[in-house]
């Protein structure tokens, strides 16, 4: 397989996640103490002067080393007080902080860079010339001129330096790699490489292609450091050995800048390249990650996807907000993807009504979404674990959307069902029949209707709104609680309906053109093997008809002619399979039956 998708996105592991820096912006993604992940992203201005830099071969590779050192070491103490916790700035801190007018963290970080330096410099440059002192020799040849003597033995301490050098810095890193939070950092720097190598190979940008990937990449900087050591090896072996060591220790520090931009000519040039001299000349660097890498695991090549795909993003579209750990913006196929996985055991689209909720958006408007903030989706999660418990979606949202109305739901009500939605439609028609027949007859008085077993109000609610002043509308409920969330329905919705505390008809005064009612129905056996979404969180009451299920239309049959005028109609909704058992209860008048959405008969409409 071959590399076909060339990026010049590069970064580095930092405490707990991975640094990623594009073309025009960079993105640093961490495993907060949450679990969740963090980001801090930002867009990289570059000055004029800085751009004619990094066309100038030699000096853009000494720009994109200090670059690089000063921006990964920011990054690294960024990370570290985001994953330690933000500690209360000393007085001496917050002194020095107000004395140079800066903020103590950029302070942290220029100590860090200085002090950084000046250890590597001491560790690879200084330590092995003082090495290299303790062997005392020179090669002798007969015949050889006194010139090519001296430049061959300086060649070869040289050289030798340089080995001590190489050496001093492997024996570095195999002791470092065996620290515990080293092991971390590492394996996030394998996770950097893999996704960077996704990425080249055009493979989509998942946790399960990133793991196929090797944890070794051309561009790595550990690559870059080994350069410059075989570089320095080749390029001062040519230089005279001063017996000074403090003179050659000097003329190692001022040439290390040209040191480091020929080798970072050489790394560039090379990545470009794939062919058996330039695979050779990689083989050590490449070799040596080894020691700066591990196999990382799913969670933290999720972590390196998000930096990656954060830049990718913000290269692409340069009006992608920025964020900072505390408030951190995600692409949106992260969040959505998991949601997703969150809600893998429950209906597809219900993950969708969740970024719905929380996002305040339309289903239809969701793909158009570019970003979502992390308190979003921190929302999302917690209404993901609810919905796990078996709580129905709406009662997890607080409302429902019964025909096109918001309904609020609680312990007290049932969830409105869209079947029952059918029932309004059925009603709607009547009454509009009933209004056409009485304006013709010029009857002015308005349509009386009756909602009894009422719970949240729903159809009421849905009624009154459909027709306003042209009906007079009653609701009722043997469940005080329940009445109190009805009327704070109908409020929310601004329907004018007359809610009154009652047993069935024991309180109902008036006739009614129409009554309606949704009463209980399931059988009393039948409720503990009801799905947990309905058995766990529906109030038992509202859904209890007795042995049979039979006993509040037993009740209606009884009672509902002195409350229903003449020619009035009652509406009923059963459940599956009892409509013949209902319809047998009113067997002297004209009842029609009315299959639901699903082809189940589920409404009556007796005369």
């Amino acid at each position: 397989m071959k590399k076909t998708n060339k990026t010049r996105i590069g970064g580095q592991a930092v405490i707990e996640g991975v640094m990623m820096r594009g073309k025009s912006s960079a993105a640093t993604a961490i495993r907060g103490e949450s679990g969740d992940i963090l980001i801090r992203s930002e867009y990289i201005k570059t000055s004029e002067a800085a751009k004619k830099i990094k066309k100038i071969p030699l000096l853009r590779g000494v720009y994109n080393f200090v670059l690089s050192m000063k921006y990964g070491i920011g990054t690294l103490n960024k990370s570290a007080a985001v994953i330690g916790g933000d500690e209360e700035p000393t007085k001496f801190e917050k002194w020095l902080s107000k004395a140079l007018k800066r903020d103590v963290s950029d302070i942290i970080m220029v100590v860090a860079l200085v002090i950084g330096l000046i250890l590597a410099v001491a560790l690879f440059v200084v330590l092995p010339q003082f090495v290299m002192e303790l062997f005392k020799f020179n090669i002798s040849i007969t015949g050889a001129s006194r010139g090519f003597l001296v430049f061959l033995n300086g060649f070869i301490k040289n050289f030798i330096t340089g080995i001590i050098r190489i050496t001093i810095f492997l024996l570095y890193l195999v002791l470092i790699s065996g620290m515990n939070d080293i092991k971390r950092v590492f394996a996030y720097h394998g996770a950097e490489h893999k996704v960077i190598n996704c990425f080249e190979y055009d493979l989509p940008l998942t946790v399960e292609n990133a793991k196929r990937m090797t944890v070794k990449h051309e561009r790595c900087g550990t690559t870059f450091i080994f350069l410059v050591m075989l570089v320095s090896v080749l390029f001062f072996s040519f230089f005279g050995f001063d017996d000074n060591v403090f003179l050659r220790v000097a003329t190692r520090i001022v040439l290390l800048p040209v040191v480091a931009g020929i080798a970072y000519e050489v790394l560039i040039f090379s990545a470009k390249h794939d062919n058996l001299f330039f695979r050779i000349l990689r083989a050590p660097g490449m070799a040596i990650q080894k020691l700066t890498t591990r196999e990382p695991s799913d969670d933290m090549l999720e972590v390196s996807l998000t930096a990656f795909k954060t830049v990718l993003a913000m290269d692409n579209d340069g009006s992608f907000p920025v964020s900072d750990f505390d408030n951190t913006v995600y692409l949106y196929s992260f969040v959505r993807d998991g949601v997703r996985e969150g809600m893998k055991d429950f209906p597809s689209d219900e993950s969708d009504w969740i970024m719905c909720h929380v996002l305040k958006k339309g289903r239809a408007s969701l793909p158009m979404t570019k970003y979502v903030y992390l308190s979003d989706f921190l929302k999302m999660k917690r209404l993901v674990e609810i919905r796990k418990t078996g709580m129905p979606l709406q009662r997890v949202f607080g409302y429902a959307d019964f025909y096109g109305y918001e309904i609020e739901v609680n312990a007290d009500v049932l969830v409105p069902r869209p079947e029952t939605e059918l029932l309004v439609d059925e009603i709607k028609k009547y009454v509009e029949k009933l209004i056409v027949r009485r304006n013709n007859g010029e009857i002015s008085e308005r349509i009386k209707i009756l909602d009894l077993c009422t719970g949240s109000g729903a159809i009421a609610i849905a009624l009154g709104g459909i027709f306003k002043d042209r009906v007079e509308i009653t609701a009722s409920d043997i469940s005080r609680k329940a009445l109190e969330t009805a009327i704070k329905n109908a409020r929310k919705n601004g329907v004018s309906v007359e809610f009154v505390l009652s047993d069935m008809f024991k309180d109902i005064s008036g006739g009614y053109d129409i009554i309606v009612c949704n009463p209980p129905y399931i059988r009393t056996a039948d409720i503990d093997s009801l799905e947990r979404e309905v058995r766990d969180f529906d109030p038992r009451e509202a859904l209890d008809g007795g042995p049979d299920g039979l006993d509040f239309y037993m009740r209606i049959s009884e009672g509902y002619a002195k409350f229903l005028k003449e020619d009035g109609v009652l509406f009923l909704e059963a459940g599956q399979g009892q409509t013949e058992s209902v319809a047998s209860l009113f067997k002297d008048r004209d009842v029609k039956i009315v299959d639901d959405y699903n082809g189940i008969k589920r409404m009556l409409f007796i005369k």
